[in-house]
């Protein structure tokens, strides 16, 4: 047995593990007081730790410490494996909403390259002609994020990930596949659009540059632009005719320019994010499963 103090083990963990591993416990100390034990599962003897591992694995998952991703890792598991042994025991795959049957995994176990697995998977379903239907009855809760540091984590994330499957998949999308020309035509419209205020934005920028260039047919360069900013306006409008809180919305809305300045620098963070692959975790926040989202 030996003793390490919180400082040991936060600025070496490897020698703790290792000490754990050799011996059978170790004892980590706070002020000489011993706080807490560290052991190997392998000294615990237990004649099943490929089963230890999947019960690990799943009480962590079900505490929401990790993702499944990460559960299945630890158990040594493929992911689709799994994503059936959570759906199995009734615990909630939480998500971009995206449903998959057991049948299509079965077939096609789960393979994703990118950081936005819903981006990529509707990608290759829609290249291989696989049918993607709008559950409108389901159910199912939402995390949203509190701060503007989870929303750009988020942001950033999504965006980057569109843009990588858009680089993984373009050659097919122009080329072909199994899926008709609307569907690729959609699927590109998909991967490729900035999202409804990063396009005002941008169509606000094009009108003014136009304008102070000016060079032939600016204004209708101009006009062209300024359908950016004029379709979402024209949605909204058209929204809050039967909205509940007007006067409230009308209010929110007042904030977007500041919004769309923030939304501009994430969106080129994420491009940067893009090109070197490197991503930041949206940090998560205890919240009730008490408010069903439809």
């Amino acid at each position: 047995m030996q003793t390490v103090n919180i400082r040991q083990l936060k600025n070496n963990p490897s020698t703790a593990l290792a000490a754990a591993r050799d011996d059978d416990m170790v004892v980590v100390m706070n002020r000489d007081h011993p706080q807490a034990l560290l052991i190997d599962l392998k000294q615990l003897g237990v004649p099943d730790l490929p089963a230890v591992r999947v019960a690990l694995a799943v009480t962590l998952f079900r505490a929401g410490s990790v993702s499944a991703g990460f559960a299945a890792r630890l158990a040594d598991k493929p992911l689709a494996e799994m994503l059936l042994l959570l759906s199995s025991l009734g615990l909630p795959l939480t998500g971009d909403g995206t449903v998959l049957g057991t049948t299509l995994l079965r077939r096609e176990p789960w393979r994703v390259e990118t950081i936005t697995e819903g981006w990529e998977l509707f990608a290759r379903y829609t290249l291989q002609g696989r049918r993607i239907e709008y559950a409108g009855g389901a159910r199912l809760y939402a995390q949203e994020t509190r701060s503007l540091r989870q929303s750009r984590t988020q942001r950033e994330r999504w965006t980057a990930g569109r843009f990588a499957v858009l680089r993984l998949y373009w050659r097919r999308i122009l080329t072909g596949g199994h899926g008709s020309l609307l569907e690729r035509v959609d699927l590109l419209a998909e991967l490729t659009h900035p999202g409804p205020v990063m396009r005002a934005w941008l169509g606000l920028l094009g009108c003014a540059v136009a304008a102070l260039l000016r060079p032939w047919g600016w204004p209708v360069s101009a006009a062209l632009f300024s359908t950016g900013a004029l379709q979402p306006a024209l949605y909204a409008a058209l929204a809050l005719r039967g909205h509940p809180e007007p006067g409230a919305t009308i209010s929110a809305l007042a904030r977007l320019p500041g919004y769309a300045l923030w939304r501009g620098v994430v969106g080129v963070r994420a491009a940067l994010i893009s090109g070197r692959g490197a991503w930041t975790r949206t940090a998560r926040h205890q919240e009730k499963l008490d408010r069903p989202v439809s």
